[in-house]
């Protein structure tokens, strides 16, 4: 057969970009997870402020401790400065609180004080735990909302090239990383901050000169946690890179348990899981090494500051320039200063697991589809027809190999066309083109005379009802799995798709009746039960066009006959396509096409394509003889 070359667009690369696209302003990429950040957190605002409002109330009231614990050391307001005026800074407030008409602490009134103070920090710290906590369950859930319907609508390309753990890993372990640093990591960032902050200014009321002993640590602390920071969001996105890989190879190697099983392969698969962790594992080790040094390095850095005020402010007090009450003041606050400083370090760490997560999950979450899933058109009167002329098309992982080589094809409305051939020559292909799963290389596919690349994916496959020779069970009950195809099918459109396939002989067994579970996959169904069930889930969408790839594989003798006569019914008025391993089902199309190395080799009726004596007859003789040795 000549074919005439036939213009076409060039075709996008289906493997898809792997890196994250490019912000629309413009701006360094890297600043792209704290954009991210904020627009997640955003709806949570008041909740968050609020938070934040809490925090900042809970820390005040407990800084005010250490000037307390000055005041009880130094024995009064006035013997709180040496020179008998009330101190400075928050012992000013607290002073006439506490002290007596003679100017001593009390010692009740100093308890009473407290005990207000620590009540009023620890109701803040709980309703904060309360608002942030219910605040990240909810940015968590928008977040994976999100993700998943990004999944959903990647192309095949990108999900074969991914695998379902590498997903399952964004959707699960990736999103509690960002939910984690969204609410606790960031109220305890705000209260490391608002400590460190008001703690330093408090110290520098108190005494500047000894604030400043304290903070010539700080520089080098900064510098580390900038440093090792971005070194920690590197590796930790390789952690969770071999992560993914592991739940993949976990994953597949559950959902195929029974094949496992049977070949006595679970060492194997053992052998394959341990390999993947130990890769996971190898690579938390270097990035917990650079954590350590980081910690390590940081609360350092912290106490040799701490050790220096106590050292030179003992010195001081011996040269009676600073009181005892202050010193202690000044060593509890100090302590308060440095334990916020050591919380932004390991607050620093978090958002460098956070930003790895975070760049993974907006990896998927802004990438466009190389098939996009709604175009500008969509057909009111379309009736199933559609034509293939020219088309090529090989799969991404084998581009040299072609699956479909020229392939023509045409259906007009209300015919039946069967598709036979060679296990490997192209059927299943054509069924994926049709339903705009993958794109064409080169020809022109129209449907209803609208090239397909023009038309609503969405709406298409909506038109469409699709039996596959292995069907596809989601967990649920049976009604669960028949409603996937039309969410608002009533129950009189629901009897009558179980009635046409057949599904009621097996559900009236059922205590459950329709609200029986399916199972895993459908595990609790038998093979059979299982195909009739996706037949009726098809019929239920009442489709232009119904594809039925050997939809009766599964059935005995009389549940065959039985279904291909209800089917016989349900496809008049409207276009079928049938994909063919048996002579009953072959025996009901208007049309025959022998598909063969990617091309149409033969096509005509039953009875012309027996008479020429080609590739069909061949067939049709080893089918008959099958028949007979059953």
């Amino acid at each position: 057969m000549t074919h005439t070359p036939s213009r076409h667009a060039p075709r996008a690369d289906p493997e898809g970009p792997r890196e994250l696209p490019e912000a629309p302003s413009g701006k360094d990429s890297r600043a792209l997870p704290w954009r991210a950040w904020a627009a997640l957190a955003r709806p949570e605002a008041p909740s968050l402020v609020l938070g934040l409002l809490l925090a900042a109330v809970g820390s005040a009231s407990a800084l005010v401790f250490p000037t307390a614990i000055g005041l009880l050391v130094d024995g009064g307001a006035g013997a709180a400065t040496g020179t008998g005026e009330v101190g400075t800074g928050a012992a000013s407030v607290l002073a006439p609180l506490v002290s007596g008409p003679d100017g001593a602490v009390e010692l009740e009134r100093l308890g009473l004080v407290l005990l207000a103070l620590f009540a009023v920090s620890s109701f803040c710290l709980a309703l904060r735990y309360l608002l942030l906590a219910n605040a990240g369950e909810r940015i968590v859930r928008r977040l994976r909302k999100r993700v998943f319907a990004a999944i959903l609508r990647q192309d095949m390309a990108y999900l074969a090239r991914e695998g379902t753990g590498e997903l399952t890993s964004r959707l699960a372990a990736d999103c509690t990383k960002v939910q984690s640093l969204l609410s606790e990591g960031l109220v305890d960032g705000f209260r490391s901050v608002f400590v460190a902050t008001i703690g330093i200014a408090l110290l520098v009321a108190r005494s500047p000169e000894l604030t400043g002993v304290m903070l010539l640590g700080l520089p080098p602390v900064c510098l580390l946690a900038m440093y090792f920071g971005l070194r920690l969001s590197k590796l930790s996105k390789k952690v969770q890179d071999a992560l993914a890989a592991s739940t993949d190879v976990a994953e597949q190697r559950l959902a195929q348990l029974f094949t496992v099983r049977i070949l006595g392969a679970e060492a194997r698969a053992t052998a394959d899981y341990a390999a993947s962790i130990d890769g996971v594992v190898t690579r938390a080790y270097a990035r917990n090494r650079w954590a350590a040094v980081l910690t390590g390095a940081a609360t350092f850095g912290v106490y040799v500051a701490m050790g220096l005020v106590l050292w030179t402010g003992a010195h001081w007090m011996e040269d009676g320039t600073l009181t005892p009450g202050t010193l202690v003041e000044f060593a509890i606050m100090s302590a308060f200063v440095a334990g916020a400083l050591t919380g932004l370090v390991g607050l620093w760490t978090e958002v460098a697991h956070a930003r790895g997560a975070t760049a993974r999950i907006e990896e998927i979450a802004e990438r466009v589809p190389q098939v996009p899933t709604f175009g500008t058109r969509r057909l009111d009167d379309w009736r199933g027809d559609f034509a293939f002329s020219c088309v090529e098309f090989a799969y991404p992982s084998r581009p040299d190999e072609k699956v479909l080589d020229g392939l023509d094809l045409e259906l007009a409305p209300g015919e039946t066309v069967a598709l036979v051939g060679p296990s490997g020559g192209g059927k299943s292909t054509i069924v994926a083109l049709l339903l705009r799963l993958w794109e064409q290389d080169a020809g022109r596919l129209t449907v209803g005379g609208v090239p397909v690349e023009e038309l609503d994916a969405d709406w298409l496959r909506s038109r469409i009802g699709v039996v596959p020779q292995e069907p596809a069970l989601l967990s649920g009950s049976l009604l669960d799995n028949l409603l996937l195809a039309c969410p608002t099918a009533d129950d009189a459109a629901i009897a009558a798709a179980c009635r046409a396939a057949r599904v009621d002989e097996f559900t009236e067994r059922f205590d459950e009746g329709l609200g029986t579970p399916v199972g895993e996959g459908g595990r609790q169904l038998s093979g059979g039960q299982r195909q009739r069930l996706a037949l009726a889930r098809a019929l239920l969408r009442d489709p232009r066009l119904l594809i039925l790839d050997e939809a009766t594989s599964n059935l005995d003798a009389e549940s065959e006959r039985l279904v291909s006569a209800a089917l016989h019914e349900a496809g008049a008025g409207r276009s079928v396509l049938v994909i063919a391993h048996r002579l009953a089902t072959v025996l009901m199309a208007d049309r025959v096409a022998v598909v063969d190395g990617g091309r149409i080799v033969e096509q005509g009726s039953p009875s012309e394509l027996q008479a020429a004596g080609g590739l069909f007859a061949r067939w049709l003789g080893w089918q008959s003889t099958e028949r007979r040795s059953d």
